[in-house]
C-alpha cells in the first residue's frame, strides 16, 4: 500500500483518481485549497493545502510516496501551476517521493513531426490558457533534471464537458495523439484513473510524458 497525495483531489480527474486509489487499498490524501472532497470516504483524508505554499508542499511530500497534481495550467488567483513545480520537485526529491502530473491534450503532437494540438484549430480558444500553462509545466519537467516524475496526457475528447463511458481498459501512447482502431481518440475519467494508478503501482514511464486513450 502506498500513500498517495492528490492536489486537486476534489476535481473531476482528481476525484476519480482518489476513488480508484482507495479501491486498490492505498492511503489517500485529497489536497485542495479548502480541504474538501467530492465524495465522503473514510479511506481518503481531505486536507487543506496550497501547492504554492512551500511549507505545505514539503509536509505533504514528506508524508506521501507519490504526489499527483491534477490542477489546470491556467492562472488561478494570480498564480500559474508552473510556478509551483520547482518547489514541488525539490521537496519530492528530498523525500524520495514521485510526482505525477495530469496534463492536457494541447501539448500532444497532431502527427509525427507535426504541430502540437494547441497550435492547431483542434484546441478551442477557451482552452488555450490551460494548454499554454500545461506546456510550460511539461517544458520545465523536461529541463529540470530533478526528481522522479511522470506526466500523463488524455486526448481532446476527455473532461467534464464531454464525459465518455468507461471502456474498462486503455491504450498507451507517447507524444503523438493516438487513435484507436475506429479512428477515435477519447477517454473516460475512470479509465484515466486506471492508467494513473497502474503507473503508480508498476512504473513504466520514468521522467517522461505518456498519453492514454480508452480501448473501446
Amino acid at each position: 500500500m502506498a500513500t498517495i497525495a492528490i492536489y486537486g483531489g476534489n476535481g473531476y480527474a482528481g476525484d476519480a483518481i482518489r476513488a480508484e486509489a482507495v479501491g486498490r487499498g492505498h492511503e489517500v490524501v485529497a489536497v485542495s485549497r479548502f480541504g474538501s472532497a467530492r465524495s465522503a470516504d473514510a479511506a481518503a483524508y481531505a486536507l487543506a493545502g496550497d501547492i504554492h505554499d512551500p511549507v505545505s508542499v514539503a509536509q505533504i511530500a514528506e508524508r506521501a510516496d507519490v504526489v499527483v497534481v491534477s490542477i489546470p495550467g491556467n492562472e488561478i488567483e494570480g498564480k500559474l501551476l508552473v510556478e509551483a513545480i520547482p518547489g514541488l520537485l525539490s521537496a519530492a526529491d528530498r523525500h524520495g517521493t514521485r510526482v505525477g502530473i495530469v496534463g492536457g491534450s494541447g501539448t500532444l503532437l497532431a502527427s509525427e513531426c507535426g504541430n502540437r494540438l494547441m497550435d492547431t484549430d483542434d484546441v478551442p480558444p477557451t482552452a488555450m490558457p490551460s494548454s499554454k500553462g500545461q506546456a510550460a509545466v511539461l517544458d520545465l519537467l523536461h529541463s529540470s533534471g530533478v526528481g522522479s516524475w511522470f506526466y500523463v496526457s488524455p486526448p481532446v475528447e476527455f473532461g467534464a464537458h464531454t464525459p465518455q463511458p468507461p471502456a474498462g481498459s486503455y491504450l498507451l501512447g507517447g507524444d503523438v495523439l493516438r487513435c484507436d482502431s475506429n479512428g477515435e481518440s477519447r477517454l473516460s475519467v475512470e479509465d484515466l484513473a486506471l492508467a494513473v494508478l497502474d503507473e503508480i503501482e508498476q512504473p513504466k514511464h520514468e521522467n517522461v510524458r505518456f498519453s492514454v486513450i480508452g480501448a473501446y
